[in-house]
């Protein structure tokens, strides 16, 4: 049975959307009254996103001035992934004797995402930090049953 997203999760995931495509660039601010109107819902569901956003690091939050796409330093986000790819290799030690079939495969079509990614020169990093998540995600389920 699939479960139904509250409304502030879908306006979660519509400002990561808009953020992806280049709608909301870094540095842009948020406008609340904007979202109410382009979305045409309430306040406390957009301010419960925006909220989750910023804790998440996607967006700050400057208190009487409101929320803002984060800039991303390029020598942090070089730094974070080289903590990453630490990880990710370590975690890989752990699991590969417990990997099948499907795994590889879903593991190898993950690796070739991120590839094309850095192919084409893709600097989106919640896109890539995403495909990370789901490698990451299946290397956890997999140490979990081992």
């Amino acid at each position: 049975m699939k479960m139904l997203k509250s409304l502030s999760n879908q306006v979660y995931d519509y400002i990561v959307r808009q953020i992806k495509i280049g709608k909301f660039e870094p540095g842009d601010k948020i406008v609340e009254t904007d979202l109410i109107e382009q979305l045409g819902i309430s306040r406390t569901p957009i301010r419960e996103a925006l909220i989750q956003l910023s804790s998440d690091g996607i967006l700050n939050s400057i208190p009487r001035k409101g929320f803002f796409v984060v800039r991303f330093d390029p020598k942090q986000v070089h730094y974070n992934y080289l903590i990453v790819a630490r990880l990710d290799s370590y975690a890989a030690e752990l699991v590969i004797d417990n990997m099948n079939a499907d795994d590889y495969n879903k593991m190898d079509a993950t690796i070739q995402t991120l590839d094309f990614a850095i192919k084409v020169e893709i600097t989106n990093c919640i896109m890539i930090s995403k495909n990370i998540s789901m490698m990451c995600t299946l290397i956890n389920v997999k140490t979990q049953s081992s």
